[in-house]
């Protein structure tokens, strides 16, 4: 039961979150991968794939955590809204470097 109420506060928070960091960066082009929020609502890790500049995107979301962490607060409703920590997610950038490897290695093969 406490895993389908955790999983229900993340995609919740995904949801809403995703709208207020449009709102807040309207040029950027982003995408909010995982969400996952400690038992105690204590704090939520939200990784983030971005596709213009990465690791300046997630300084400039950390830079305003505080004021994300306001808004949220205005759209759910919980007792506690917990803080927001943002994490760069390269899995994309992991996938594309597999892809050319074996690309290479097919390429070299022929």
């Amino acid at each position: 039961m406490i895993n389908d109420r955790m999983s229900k506060i993340n995609e919740l928070i995904k949801d809403e979150l995703s709208l207020i960091i449009h709102d807040f960066f309207p040029g950027d082009f982003f995408s909010i991968t995982q969400v996952r929020t400690s038992k105690d609502l204590g704090v939520t890790r939200i990784w983030v794939a971005s596709f213009n500049t990465d690791s300046d995107f997630i300084k400039e979301l950390t830079l305003k955590k505080n004021l994300l962490r306001k808004e949220l607060a205005k759209k759910l409703v919980l007792r506690k809204v917990p803080a927001l920590s943002f994490v760069l997610d390269s899995s994309e950038i992991k996938a594309n470097k597999i892809d050319q490897i074996l690309d290479k290695i097919k390429n070299e093969k022929v």
